[in-house]
């Protein structure tokens, strides 16, 4: 079974990350900011990301 969290912080929340990863000595294998995720003209509209069941 994988485990896909998604977490979502107000503000920056590089700091929280590596407090995580440090306490549960967890690889980053992937982060991306809410700046990268906006699409143009979405204001704050926020999309989640979606992953097939069977991992991809």
């Amino acid at each position: 079974m994988s485990l896909s969290p998604y977490l979502a912080f107000a503000g920056n929340c590089a700091e929280a990350i590596a407090f995580y990863q440090q306490t549960l000595g967890a690889e980053l294998m992937f982060k991306m900011t809410f700046w990268r995720n906006a699409a143009p003209g979405a204001g704050s509209v926020r999309r989640l990301p979606v992953w097939p069941e069977d991992g991809g």
